[in-house]
């Protein structure tokens, strides 16, 4: 998928722009135990999380516009090769920002394997918060993942430093030990991920896509008292809408019929607790819109 292209594309990307500086020797300015780590404990776990408990078409959404699946599936609008390549110019933007900000500064004094570590520590912490940018909904177990993932890179290197008859023996704690490690580190996470910030910003506000607008169309038709004058796919019985007397809802509308606006329980609970990203995730009969 996208997270995992993405997230292998910046690495081989950071590798790759130490070359002009090793001589194309093929050597690294990360140790050989975090290059192994890195797919294998510090980004193994998210993409499979938000693979299997990520939900960005919900059920009551799904249920009211059959069409997404068209739409975004058939159609290949959620995945396609102006996608791909987008997903590789900011691997290669991110990676850009994490081995010169990282050369530029810790680079200038350290030895290599020093200025490997905030390397390493940008590359972690851009591609868990690159796919975090992606999630629609937050389980407690995705929570939990992603910051095991975020923060695996401290212990991991910690027990690497433990060994006495290691090259690396007391490298990490050297470098922590440096306030301009912290600094390179909050700095290249920030530049790295703002481009991309930015433009899911733009798209949201000045742009919205097909699943935005569809979102945004089922909220208003769930609190329209007509929702049929959208002009869009109006399913009431999948909507759970119910009608009853105007007597027991209270609510009267020019028809003299009430509509009570009941919320799909999947609509508003998911899994362990976590919210869907669309707005019948809100409890609707608390905020008083149920009810039209």
């Amino acid at each position: 998928g996208p997270s995992h292209a993405h997230q292998n594309a910046m690495f081989v990307f950071v590798l790759f722009w130490y070359m002009p500086f090793n001589g194309y020797s093929g050597q690294t300015a990360i140790d050989e135990w975090n290059l192994i780590f890195y797919n294998l404990v510090y980004t193994a776990l998210p993409p499979i999380v938000v693979a299997v408990f990520d939900e960005p078409v919900s059920w009551a959404l799904s249920s009211w516009r059959p069409s997404l699946y068209a739409e975004l599936g058939v159609a290949g609008t959620a995945y396609n090769q102006p996608l791909f390549i987008l997903v590789v110019l900011e691997a290669l933007w991110e990676s850009t920002a994490i081995h010169f900000i990282a050369q530029l500064t810790v680079g200038m004094t350290a030895s290599v394997f020093e200025m490997g570590v905030p390397i390493m520590a940008g590359t972690v912490s851009a591609a868990t918060g690159h796919l975090a940018t992606e999630v629609h909904v937050w389980h407690r177990i995705t929570i939990a993942v992603f910051v095991f993932s975020a923060s695996a890179l401290i212990p991991c290197s910690v027990i690497i430093g433990l060994d006495p008859t290691n090259p690396l023996f007391g490298l990490y704690d050297n470098v922590a030990a440096m306030p301009v490690f912290w600094l390179v580190s909050a700095l290249t996470f920030t530049i790295a991920l703002l481009p991309r910030i930015v433009v899911l910003a733009l798209r949201v506000t000045a742009f919205p896509g097909i699943l935005q607008r569809a979102e945004e169309a089922m909220v208003v038709a769930a609190t329209s008292s007509s929702p049929s004058e959208l002009g869009g796919e109006v399913r009431p019985k999948d909507l759970a809408l119910t009608q009853a007397p105007a007597q027991k809802q209270g609510h009267v509308d020019d028809r003299g019929k009430g509509i009570e606006l009941v919320p799909p329980t999947s609509a508003v609970a998911h899994g362990d607790g976590g919210l869907s990203g669309v707005a019948l995730a809100v409890e609707l009969e608390e905020l008083g819109i149920g009810r039209v």
